[in-house]
């Protein structure tokens, strides 16, 4: 039971992730910085957040992608 996976949602987990990733970084790095912390410590933080964020965006353009092209199977019958 193996499907592949439609190139939309591929490229929808991409975004998402992508822009998690990029969001979370900036956020915690403009946080960390605004707490004076030095500029090592705002990377590696940035970057354990912008793991975190960009594993979010990607489950939720998956969900977003995938749930369209269920919608789109069910009222196309």
């Amino acid at each position: 039971m193996t499907k592949q996976i439609p190139p939309s949602v591929i490229a929808a987990m991409v975004a998402g992730g992508g822009i998690g990733t990029a969001a979370g970084f900036m956020t915690a790095g403009e946080r960390l910085e605004e707490q004076g912390a030095p500029v090592s410590k705002q990377l590696t933080g940035g970057i354990g957040n912008g793991i975190k964020d960009g594993l979010i965006g990607t489950g939720i353009g998956a969900g977003i992608s995938g749930t369209a092209i269920a919608l789109k199977q069910i009222f196309r019958k």
